[in-house]
């Protein structure tokens, strides 16, 4: 049987047949972490189990960054905060992202975007130590933050304006509620 794979199925009846106890010996804990399903059943799940992920190295903590059924809320974050995944949660849709929750975690969360890199081959070898671009994801991918006009403003300095037009929550969020069909035309007739 793959554990791995049966640990983090959140499709399996996990509490009508109350398989964390009949699969005891077998459950592996890293892939629970990612299990939304016993997370959105009982809210104290974390806290009666974390002996079980703290046990371990960190990356439990990268699936527990991602798993949006945590409670979470400033206190929560802060009290687990050199062990999270950083850039996990700042693309978690669970989380409650506002500007406040941004600038009091301002050292640890992560923007993402484009950044300049080594250039590559078709093979995958490196060519140059310059003139390449790479991504990392972040808040830049995260169409559940508080996107408009405002919030961008706000935060300028930080977001990569290229990556952001990946982003499909900023246009329906932050520009979509300005636009009316003419200026979508003449942009359009424009490009």
């Amino acid at each position: 049987m793959d554990w791995w794979n049966i640990s983090g199925n959140p499709n399996l009846p996990w509490i009508e047949k109350n398989l964390l106890k009949y699969w005891s010996k077998n459950i592996e804990w890293g892939n629970i972490a990612r299990n939304e399903t016993l997370f959105g059943s009982d809210k104290n799940f974390f806290s009666s189990n974390y002996d079980k992920w703290s046990t371990h190295n960190f990356k439990n903590f990268s699936k527990l960054s991602s798993n949006r059924y945590l409670p979470w809320s400033k206190d929560f974050i802060e009290s687990y905060k050199y062990h999270w995944d950083w850039r996990m949660l700042c693309i978690n849709e669970g989380i409650p992202w506002d500007i406040e929750l941004i600038e009091y975690f301002s050292k640890y969360v992560e923007w993402g975007g484009y950044y300049p890199c080594e250039l590559y081959n078709g093979e995958g070898e490196v060519i140059s130590a310059v003139g390449g671009k790479g991504f990392a994801s972040g808040f830049i991918i995260n169409e559940f933050l508080p996107w408009s006009i405002e919030f961008i403003l706000h935060f300028e300095k930080d977001i990569n304006f290229r990556a952001l037009v990946m982003n499909d929550g900023v246009w329906e969020k932050a520009f979509k509620p300005f636009m009316s069909e003419d200026i979508i035309e003449t942009v359009i007739r424009i490009f």
